[in-house]
């Protein structure tokens, strides 16, 4: 093995190993939530039983002389060992000078903590040690489930990376090919794709035209034209013709190795659950989300504005429309129907489709021949008919309705719905939108005032509702 190569297999086994640990950061991070929440809920019920406020709620008495020094050991244990996450997840909020979701978290427990203490030893009244524990375990559970959904997300991820392919047909100096590794592949090799073949690795074309499906690493469902020096992404599909390219990228360069899925900074709990589902669900129908923040600001936005017609559609092309000038549109969809039944390209598909649909004649077809990232050509019925794309045609020169044309390709017949995504934003700001004015008092002339951890409960609440909502999400 040369140094190159040896170089790479490195590359590639630090990259194995930096994906490793990521998995299982967000492992152990799962697991640290998942026991503090169940030690804490353990706690919690002595706490509960021994809290005099809700003795005298149940209408029992289980006082005993030295009952309150035992909830003040139970509740010091609970705050510093269940409160942990929040504790610290505070200093980094007030680090970054963004108080959020932590800061209140972390208010709550704090007040409640310190004044119940402080009514165990020096102060009169009764004591909020039940509050305490209460919010703490429903936080953690919280984020379980948070922990839980990302690591969803990763995996669904992970799932993506493993549909690239192994192995690459390597061009050598002499101009042969032969299949290697793709891990064994190095900045600057060349290597060839197939038609129908998925694109090993980054790359960029240096000799063949082709039509290329990125809609697994990119969501965009139209093929792209590609040519001489355009980039190909890995895991993309070539649909038509024969590439050549060079390795422009490996490693932890490449495309797919970009989109890292992170653990969410805690600006709140709902609203990362939200993204963190919907990510892992786009991930496993073939759209990644690169920037989950502004994913989640997209909740902002008022205007959407596509870079060209036809990028939200159902995946799979059809015919809307036919203008048939010197026939009629249905010898003109037989006649394209019959050419492209021999082509494999997404658009071919459509129309065939809508050819049986229509149950239009299946016309003899001689002389078939591809032309790559352009079109088809053949003699049906003794004529030479080719069906192009409007650049082919205005390149050879040939007339057509360009009017009718951009009339059409205006009028893109469009459906990443947002339903389900609506709802979920819903119930993840409904709570917050609500109990934080009600615990700062806005209301409090009026005599409706929630306490801090009152407000932090509901927020925690609307985490679970997303959770069960983006359960659904899934099944539909």
């Amino acid at each position: 093995m040369d140094s190159h190569n040896h170089d790479n297999q490195n590359n590639h086994e630090n990259h194995d190993e930096h994906e490793h640990d990521h998995h299982d950061h967000h492992a152990m991070m799962v697991k640290d939530f998942r026991r503090r929440f169940f030690v804490s809920l353990v706690l919690m019920v002595p706490i509960l039983i021994l809290s005099p406020m809700i003795q005298e709620f149940m209408g029992v008495d289980f006082r005993f002389s030295g009952d309150s020094y035992i909830l003040f050991g139970l509740s010091t244990i609970l705050f510093f060992y269940g409160g942990k996450p929040f504790l610290t997840g505070v200093l980094d909020e007030l680090k970054d000078k963004t108080p959020a979701m932590m800061m209140l978290i972390t208010l709550a427990i704090t007040v409640a903590y310190v004044y119940s203490s402080l009514t165990v030893f020096f102060l009169p009244g009764g004591e909020f040690f039940w509050e305490l524990a209460t919010l703490i375990v429903v936080m953690l559970l919280g984020h379980w489930i948070e922990m839980k959904s990302v690591m969803g997300a990763s995996n669904a991820l992970n799932e993506l990376v493993k549909l690239m392919p192994e192995e690459a047909h390597q061009i050598n100096e002499n101009g042969d090919t032969e299949d290697v590794m793709v891990k064994e592949l190095k900045e600057g090799d060349a290597f060839l794709v197939k038609p129908g073949e998925k694109v090993p690795i980054d790359g960029q074309i240096y000799e063949g035209n082709s039509a290329i499906d990125e809609s697994m690493v990119t969501g965009e469902s139209v093929p792209v034209e590609k040519g001489k020096g355009d980039e190909v992404v890995g895991g993309s599909i070539n649909r038509e013709g024969v590439l050549k390219c060079k390795v422009s990228h490996i490693g932890d360069e490449t495309f797919l190795s970009q989109v890292i899925i992170s653990c969410p900074h805690a600006l709140g709990l709902a609203m990362p659950l939200v993204t963190a589902v919907s990510t892992g669900i786009g991930a496993k129908n073939g759209l990644l989300v690169r920037n989950r923040a502004a994913f989640e600001g997209a909740r902002n936005i008022n205007a959407i504005i596509f870079d060209k017609t036809g990028t939200l559609t159902k995946g799979e092309f059809g015919v809307t429309d036919l203008a048939g000038k010197t026939i009629s549109d249905k010898e003109l969809l037989s006649i394209a129907y019959s050419v492209e039944l021999n082509s494999e390209h997404p658009i071919a598909k459509g129309i065939t489709n809508e050819g049986e649909a229509q149950e239009v004649e299946k016309l003899d077809v001689e002389n078939y021949q591809n032309l790559p990232g352009k079109g088809l050509e053949a003699r049906v019925d003794g004529k030479n008919i080719k069906v192009v794309s409007p650049g082919y045609m205005r390149d050879e020169g040939v007339s057509f309705d360009e009017e009718a044309y951009e009339k059409l390709a205006q009028e893109g017949k469009t459906v990443s719905t947002y339903r389900k995504m609506v709802q979920n934003l819903a119930w993840a700001t409904g709570y917050n939108l609500l109990a934080i004015p009600l615990a700062a008092g806005v209301l409090y002339n009026q005599g409706i005032l929630i306490s801090p951890a009152v407000g932090a409960v509901l927020m925690s609440l609307s985490t679970v509702i997303v959770a069960a909502n983006a359960r659904l999400l899934k099944l539909e």
